[in-house]
């Protein structure tokens, strides 16, 4: 996958049938389809063979209700009609120049289950005969169409982390295996990719095992259905940047490539034409920006006038969320993904295919904490302030970094020692440490935060943080909030609270610091619903401060006020720098940004603009971006 360039396409179900394509199969209309996404530039098509057409099992049951035997239709129980129109959609796929990724068990779609009726009300993840089938049906399908050009990718299904509720890990990490090895053991040469929904902290679909057993992870980061994202409008940065968040965090912590492989507006009910092209665009800007490998909108085509309508018949907003109208008229949506398409095709081969952004802050996540709405909080705050993070969790390696972020520690679990004594070593070393603390307990707090805390107690209010040099703001409360009352012995007080106490200090340990929040701000505000993406810039001020030396090693630097304005700096093989600029604001905007004096020669590539000396001046539509070539051979940064 880290070849790939970078995805822009659709999750395919022909106009006139939705889901029932298979069975009400008309070659002229799946052609006309196709022909219009390769018109738009649309060339990644997610396909779902939908498994009770493809596999449809039928039980012989005898006395007692035992059954006989399961009464098939092919090999591996596969209908030979729906396997040869799906030879002739790989066909048209080829013709078109279109690129398919193969959802190979679609036993989930919309809201249904979808399951052949032998194996209706059964445990479909972990009853060893739906097992069984469905590796027959992985297995025989990859063994067919190996050979088609047309297939970029096999993926273990749709959403199959909804096919069934699972507890255990080792279930997940079960069949998982199962699914990945039949797939490989037909076609090695393909990726193997998750297909899964969005996962959650107690999820037991984990990140760390689909990376062990995938090639590559999906994200489906949907408007709703995601906690701390879910109710804000679409515009907001929460909205815009969240699934670039969360690919970052499955690729942290997977190990593994990720692709954005369905996201969408949801439809009118979430806002105008207009709105819905600026989702796509700002999804587009970060998802590139921040080494996504691709986005697919969900999905190509609206089924208002579908002749099949389940499982759209018990979702009101599912009708209608195609990038094209039932007559095949593109939503502005679509404009945008085929312009951005049309636009990477038009830059140089190296900036097109991005690599990974520069990230100069590691974020630790800790076990007792709600990882999601820290992860996301971290990504937002740290974006406004201006540099980059990458997630680890408390096991495995902790990658070398300037600067630490220990956000909203909660429980008494706190980190393992191992950790803390790595985290220890990197400060006494050089590096700095920005730890926040909801209920979190750590070790030897006189020693690393130079305090003595007094007592604490829960805090249900929020608190006002005052500070020289840092503008003052409300800390919303989060569900583990603690208030600290503490006395320094060795440490700064740069902050205080509305009640005099501590609330920000620093300490020097060994050749680094560590700066100490005495409140979580980071949980806080992700569950707070009045905050907005993360707080206009207020917030961020306390990790510009931490991050103070790191972003001064940047290229590119955006003015204090400029919080709405994003920038990932990218490390060519030629020894240049591409950087990406982002409006994340729903307005047009303008910003001067400063080059460092190592910068030699600046380009603008993609973008409105005009580049002075040692100075680049951007003009921004909402929810738009800007390329900058940057050539170093000044002087030092």
């Amino acid at each position: 996958m880290d070849s790939w360039p970078f995805l822009i396409g659709v999750n395919y179900w022909a106009s006139h049938a939705g889901a029932y394509m298979w069975r009400d199969w008309d070659p002229e209309v799946v052609a006309r389809d196709l022909e219009v996404l390769a018109e738009h530039d649309l060339r990644t098509v997610r396909i779902f063979p939908l498994w009770p057409d493809f596999q449809p099992l039928e039980p012989y049951f005898s006395l007692g209700g035992e059954l006989r035997e399961m009464r098939t239709t092919g090999d591996a129980g596969l209908n030979p009609v729906m396997v040869e129109r799906f030879g002739q959609f790989l066909e048209m796929a080829r013709e078109h120049e279109l690129q398919v990724i193969v959802a190979l068990v679609t036993g989930w779609m919309s809201g249904q289950l979808f399951a052949p009726a032998a194996l209706a009300n059964r445990d479909l993840i972990t009853d060893p005969r739906c097992v069984q089938w469905e590796i027959r049906l992985a297995r025989e399908l990859v063994r067919r169409f190996r050979s088609a050009p047309a297939i970029l990718a096999w993926e273990l299904g749709n959403e199959c982390n909804c096919l069934q509720r699972i507890t255990q890990p080792e279930e997940a990490w079960r069949w998982v295996q199962a699914l990945a090895d039949a797939i490989r053991a037909q076609d090695p040469t393909r990726p193997v990719l998750s297909g899964m929904w969005t996962h959650l902290d107690a999820d037991p679909w984990r990140l760390e095992d689909l990376g062990e057993l995938c090639d590559g992870l999906t994200a489906h980061p949907y408007p709703t259905w995601v906690p701390h994202v879910e109710g804000w409008p679409l515009g907001d940065p929460r909205q815009s940047l969240h699934a670039a968040a969360r690919a970052c965090l499955y690729t942290d912590l997977g190990g593994r490539p990720s692709l954005v492989e369905e996201l969408g507006s949801l439809g009118e009910m979430y806002g105008g034409e207009q709105t819905r092209a600026e989702h796509a665009r700002a999804n587009l800007w970060n998802i590139w920006a921040h080494r996504g490998h691709g986005m697919l909108w969900w999905s190509a085509y609206d089924l208002t006038r579908a002749r099949h309508r389940s499982p759209y018949d018990t979702q009101a907003i599912e009708p209608q969320l195609g990038l094209f109208d039932e007559a095949r008229r593109p939503y502005p949506a679509a404009e945008e993904m085929s312009n951005f398409a049309r636009r990477l095709r038009g830059l140089p081969p190296e900036v097109a295919g991005l690599p990974p952004p520069q990230r100069e802050a590691v974020c630790v996540l800790s076990p007792g904490q709600d990882q999601w709405a820290t992860g996301l909080m971290t990504f937002l705050l740290a974006r406004e302030a201006g540099f980059g993070v990458r997630f680890a969790r408390t096991g495995g390696p902790l990658p070398e970094a300037e600067l630490y972020l220990v956000p909203s520690l909660s429980g008494l679990e706190g980190l393992p020692e191992a950790r803390w004594k790595e985290l220890r070593q990197r400060v006494q070393a050089g590096a700095r440490l920005y730890l926040s603390l909801d209920s979190g307990a750590l070790l030897d707090v006189q020693e690393l935060l130079g305090v003595e805390i007094i007592r604490r107690g829960r805090r249900t209010q929020p608190s006002t943080l005052r500070g020289e040099g840092l503008p003052g703001f409300v800390l919303p409360p989060s569900g583990e909030a603690y208030w600290y009352e503490v006395t320094a012995c060795g440490a700064e007080v740069l902050a205080r609270d509305q009640e005099d106490r501590p609330l920000l200090t620093v300490h020097q340990y060994g050749q680094g610091q560590v700066f100490t929040l005495w409140a979580g701000m980071e949980t806080g505000l992700a569950q707070d619903q009045t905050t907005g993406g993360a707080g206009g810039g207020a917030f961020a001020a306390i990790y510009r401060r931490v991050a103070k030396p790191v972003l001064a090693q940047r290229l590119v630097r955006k003015p204090v006020e400029a919080t709405w304005l994003g920038i990932t700096e990218h490390h060519l093989m030629d020894g240049r720098t591409a950087a990406v600029l982002v409006n994340d604001s729903g307005e047009s905007r303008s910003a001067t940004v400063q080059l460092a004096p190592a910068v030699a020669q600046a380009e603008l590539l993609w973008g409105e603009g005009e580049l002075g000396v040692g100075k680049a001046q951007v003009r921004l539509a909402a929810h738009d971006g800007a390329v900058l070539l940057l050539t170093t051979g000044g002087e030092d940064r």
